[in-house]
């Protein structure tokens, strides 16, 4: 072959070659610019899931926790969904028990997203305990509940546990839309105007709070009205509890217990209780759930034993609906839960009733003072009255509130005055104070709390006008 032809052949292959490198070199150019705007848009939430203030609470339970944790141990983790997070009042439950719980749970989600939220949480750092609410123990059906897992698998932070939870969460043809807001939520961008101005400054509001957060969200306060209870006694609107298990569910539960055993964390499901006159097919609900969670410890508070002291108060007013604890009823669930495990299981907590830090994390939040000394150093509210161990009266204090004051007895129930007796009694107290000017002695009459109180702490209160109170002089029991 001559040398000329050597060369065009040569210049033949370099411009076949040039324009391969230019597709490819656009195509990295084209590819960089696009990844590069997919991650500047999720990066800055320009395309944000959080429209709405429940939603923005699933991403503020994930950026608490991962704050929270970097100071204190947790304790207690709920995984679930709506129903655990309007369910459970974690406040309470940690002033009662004397630990740290949160809840790590997503609205509308299933046995698959909680499985990985648990798996996150636990890398973060590992709890003592963990329960899951079983309304999740169910086959996925609707598109609103894959719209659900997608907006807790956005919250969550961990890329490495992401990437692993990937194939088990979505299709393939999904896995942009699960990773990217942008992509899924980009048609947003042309209905902000639909989110009420009020909402989106409660959503920024919420987002850049420093208050405790536990993973609460109170939302329902009005509890069953008559109309939505007529509408449920005539049977026109009900709720079917039945479920559907699909061939995973079993696996995924084992695959739970089997992680609790291997990093040593104790294990409980928990089922938070619906309206019963509300509900079909519970009992079938139930049969198959125990067979689910055979050998396993469940608290059921939708069985008969354990509804009882839930009414129309507890619930959210709506028929034909899943109905949601209203704050009262979650009171009822979490003072439920923490009898419980205080008598009937041998599960193993820290107490961190007498560390400071707890202390402070906790000092004036719900549920504190009904479960807690005042510390000594407190110069806001008053100790009247501390019992010795054995006294039916452990404590009563004053508690100094904005427009009011407040005083707050706790009871042990002994054999004389058992749990269930104090229930139909008021505390009659002899107090001596100062008032207008002068030294006074005052009968005052305090109700039975039935929302924070439990069979080892029952609770009697009153709202008072603002005084000095010297000292509680004489204390007694009157039958309602």
């Amino acid at each position: 072959m001559s040398n000329k032809s050597s060369k065009k052949i040569a210049k033949t292959k370099l411009k076949e070659e040039k324009p391969i490198k230019k597709v490819m070199l656009r195509f990295f150019i084209y590819a960089l610019l696009i990844g590069g705007c997919l991650y500047l848009t999720n990066d800055k939430e320009v395309f944000s899931p959080v429209r709405k203030i429940s939603e923005a609470f699933t991403v503020k339970r994930w950026e608490y926790y991962y704050k929270f944790t970097k100071k204190q141990d947790p304790d207690i983790l709920f995984f679930g969904n709506s129903l655990v997070i309007h369910g459970i009042n974690p406040q309470n439950f940690s002033t009662a028990l004397g630990c740290n719980s949160f809840i790590l749970a997503g609205p509308g989600t299933y046995y698959h997203d909680q499985f990985y939220s648990f798996k996150e949480a636990i890398k973060v750092k590992k709890p003592k305990m963990v329960i899951f609410e079983t309304f999740g123990l169910k086959k996925m059906n609707s598109g609103r509940d894959r719209s659900a897992m997608f907006k807790s698998f956005a919250a969550r932070k961990d890329i490495p546990t992401k990437i692993a939870s990937t194939p088990f969460l979505a299709n393939l043809n999904d896995y942009v839309n699960l990773w990217s807001n942008t992509v899924r939520n980009h048609s947003n961008l042309y209905d902000y105007d639909s989110i009420p101005i009020g909402d989106f400054n409660k959503i920024k509001e919420i987002r850049a709070s420093n208050e405790l957060y536990l993973g609460r969200y109170i939302c329902f306060t009005q509890g069953i009205d008559s109309a939505n209870y007529a509408k449920i006694k005539s049977d026109s609107a009900y709720y079917d509890t039945s479920i559907e298990v699909d061939a995973n569910l079993q696996s995924y539960i084992e695959s739970i217990v089997n992680l609790c055993r291997e990093e040593n964390i104790q294990l409980m499901f928990l089922t938070i209780p619906m309206f019963d006159e509300g509900l079909r097919n519970t009992t079938e609900r139930d049969s198959v759930l125990a067979n689910l969670l055979k050998g396993q410890n469940w608290l059921n508070l939708q069985d008969t034993t354990n509804y009882n002291g839930f009414g129309r108060e507890s619930f959210q007013n709506c028929s034909n609906c899943v109905t949601h604890m209203t704050y009262k009823g979650s009171l009822t669930a979490t003072y439920k839960l923490v009898d419980y495990i205080l008598n009937d299981t041998s599960i193993i907590l820290p107490n961190r009733k007498s560390d400071n830090v707890w202390q402070q994390i906790f000092y004036e939040k719900d549920g504190f003072f009904e479960n807690n000394l005042i510390p000594v150093d407190d110069k806001k509210n008053k100790n009247l009255l501390q019992g010795k161990a054995d006294d039916l009266i452990s404590n009563v204090i004053q508690v100094s509130l904005k427009d009011y004051d407040k005083i707050i007895a706790k009871i042990k129930p002994n054999k004389e005055y058992t749990f269930d007796e104090l229930k139909n009694k008021k505390l009659q107290l002899l107090i001596q104070a100062n008032y207008e000017g002068k030294l006074q002695t005052f009968n005052i009459q305090l109700d039975y709390d039935p929302y924070h109180s439990h069979s080892k702490n029952v609770i009697f209160n009153m709202s008072i006008k603002k005084m000095e109170i010297k000292s509680v002089q004489k204390a007694a029991f009157i039958q309602i």
